[in-house]
């Protein structure tokens, strides 16, 4: 039985806010070392959710979705670096996922790429299921836009009727 994998994306909605980095010393994740505190809190009004978009890519998390992402078998490792949200002036504490490498997971020969293969910009991911093995939280790009989770992390995201999460279906060979 093949394994199914999915693209875990913000969900928007009508009254969508993303939150923004106050004071950013750094303006994206991999500008930061494992081991560093990520220098700044958020800031938004609205409503807060479990995965809540952020405008740089960072992707806030609540404790929920934490506790549930923290189940994953993981062949690459990453820490979780604990965040303040500030929303309509509640302070609230959301967790963003930092890997200390990007795995190697795509099936370069099915992937579509702009550019040249070894560095260009992937358009059309396709995993490798034997390069994923027993993998289920794992970024496919430096900067998270694109975080895959397996079918299990799924379903369990669902079951939990967690807020602001949406997949899509990620191509595997």
């Amino acid at each position: 039985m093949m394994k199914n994998f999915f693209y875990l994306h913000s969900k928007e909605y009508k009254d969508t806010v993303c939150a923004r980095a106050v004071n950013p010393h750094v303006k994206y994740i991999e500008q930061l070392k494992p081991d560093e505190v990520i220098p700044f809190h958020f800031e938004m009004s609205g409503k807060a959710r479990d995965f809540q978009p952020e405008i740089n890519c960072f992707p806030l998390m609540s404790v929920n979705l934490k506790h549930v992402l923290e189940t994953a078998n993981n062949a690459t490792d990453f820490v979780w670096h604990q965040v303040t949200l500030v929303v309509n002036g509640q302070s609230l504490d959301y967790y963003v996922p930092h890997f200390f490498q990007i795995p190697d997971v795509i099936d370069r020969q099915a992937t579509i790429f702009v550019g040249d293969s070894n560095d260009g910009s992937i358009i059309r991911a396709c995993l490798s299921l034997d390069k994923v093995g027993d993998m289920e939280f794992f970024p496919m790009d430096k900067y998270y836009i694109r975080l895959v989770i397996s079918e299990r992390l799924r379903d369990e995201l669902k079951r939990q009727k967690l807020t602001g999460v949406e997949f899509s279906g990620v191509p595997r060979v």
